[in-house]
């Protein structure tokens, strides 16, 4: 494990500093650095209020799926920022893994209760993008090369039949008896039946209407945030146009050829959205830099707001 942890890092490394070379000699950097010094500070400040209630708004799904009711909701708050942090700045989505640790360790959730709790909002995440793009193909699709369609068509089918898989075994079939763990084997099913039965729990509370309004608003702030942050940058687009880059940056933040805190993936999703919609790549790619340089600074002092709750807690 630790070896391919240790290839991991070594190849967020390597893409970090090709994108770092790229990006001096590609990028235009009067314009960026003008960009970053005359962005609009109401915007920005709107960016950051979008990302506290974006994080409000998912601590809550937490709790909904946790049960959590009569525990700190602060203490549930630093988690889930941290868990974000870790996420943005971690390579192939390997921050995912720190939610379970730092639920176990400040919320006394158990690793496979948090784990189908991180399985279900993942979920509800693509689901919520999955009925959100075909009425983004509707609207752009005259602008759209002809392979966008079916790809995002692909992307709804397998993202809505995997959830629907997932929820009709998990209904037609019941928690086996734990196996004696006396091998690895063993203990890998008992963790990978706890977790499937910890979704089976969420299933039978039917909080669904409940989850789905909470994961639409949580992906509305997300829109919001990229909208806010491109007028900042004074650019002009759409929460359409935020939709498709949202949809693109998904399948690229799950690969391991990434660099750290995005970088390289987030360039290459705001690049390929912006140029779908007709804008040259030297427009595009400027945005990409100086709008992951403010993401990056949000994420930052949003994580530390985080630590600080934690910390308060444990004191």
């Amino acid at each position: 494990m630790s070896a391919i942890t240790n290839r991991l890092l070594g190849v967020s490394i390597v893409v970090t500093i090709i994108m770092m070379v790229l990006t001096g000699l590609y990028l235009d950097w009067s314009r960026a650095l003008v960009a970053l010094g005359q962005a609009d500070l109401w915007w920005l400040l709107a960016a950051l209020v979008l990302m506290v209630i974006n994080y409000l708004l998912r601590t809550w799904r937490f709790r909904v799926l946790l049960d959590l009711t009569g525990k700190s909701f602060p203490a549930t708050l630093g988690v889930t920022i941290l868990h974000g942090m870790f996420n943005y700045m971690l390579p192939a989505k390997s921050g995912e893994l720190s939610y379970p640790l730092l639920a176990k360790q400040h919320l006394g959730v158990s690793l496979n209760k948090s784990t189908a709790t991180l399985i279900a909002a993942r979920f509800f995440d693509f689901g919520v993008i999955a009925l959100l793009l075909p009425l983004t193909l509707i609207q752009y699709s005259e602008s759209m090369p002809g392979w966008v369609v079916p790809v995002s068509v692909g992307y709804c089918l397998i993202v809505l039949v995997t959830a629907g898989g997932l929820l009709f075994y998990l209904r037609r079939t019941q928690a086996p008896q734990m196996k004696i763990a006396t091998r690895f084997t063993h203990r890998v099913s008992n963790a990978v039946e706890q977790t499937l039965e910890s979704l089976r729990v969420i299933d039978r509370r039917r909080q669904y209407f409940t989850l789905w309004i909470q994961s639409y608003a949580i992906w509305l702030c997300v829109l919001m945030l990229y909208y806010s942050i491109t007028s900042a940058l004074g650019f002009e687009a759409t929460l359409g146009q935020m939709v498709l880059v949202s949809v693109i940056l998904i399948p690229l933040s799950l690969s391991p050829v990434q660099g750290l805190a995005n970088l390289g993936t987030h360039e290459a999703g705001w690049v390929a959205a912006f140029s779908l919609f007709g804008h040259g790549f030297d427009d595009a790619f400027s945005l990409a830099v100086t709008s992951h340089v403010v993401l990056f600074v949000l994420f930052v002092l949003i994580g530390f707001c985080g630590m600080l709750l934690v910390a308060r807690r444990g004191a």
